[in-house]
């Protein structure tokens, strides 16, 4: 009796888990765009937080069939998206140029490139947030992302 009563419990429990995950999914489709932040959030991200640049011009569009397109200031980038616990994923699938002439002859004999784990974005409320790192004409960066819905 007390094994059926646990069955019960436990298949209602992955029941709700389901529907609570499915309802999260859904609150993510949407268009995001760059948010603006003020010269305060600026100031702590890059002294405390070590941000020496925040991207502008980014777009993200979440689509209802686990597509993404996602426009920055140099790439148009489109893939498949998933959520899993408090992030949103990105798997790219493409990765080009904006400016058709770099997307021909490459931007310094370079193109984009699509990263080989999927891109996670942090969700809070209504924002989505990542950054980016690497090193450029021999200084390190961090690039600050935030999206707001």
């Amino acid at each position: 009796m007390l094994g059926h009563i646990m069955k019960k419990v436990f298949q209602i429990s992955i029941v709700l888990i389901f529907l609570f995950s499915c309802s999260n999914q859904t609150q993510l489709i949407g268009t995001y765009k760059s948010d603006d932040l003020n010269y305060f959030e600026k100031t702590w991200k890059y002294f405390i937080q070590g941000y020496t640049s925040f991207a502008i011009g980014t777009e993200l569009e979440i689509k209802n069939d686990s597509l993404f397109d996602l426009t920055t200031c140099a790439n148009i980038i489109t893939g498949k998206w998933f959520y899993l616990n408090d992030s949103l994923y990105l798997v790219y699938e493409t990765n080009k140029w904006r400016n058709d002439s770099l997307q021909k002859y490459g931007y310094e004999g370079k193109w984009p490139q699509i990263p080989q784990k999927p891109i996670a974005l942090k969700i809070r409320k209504n924002k989505l947030f990542w950054h980016t790192e690497g090193f450029q004409e021999g200084k390190a960066y961090k690039t600050f992302n935030g999206l707001k819905k």
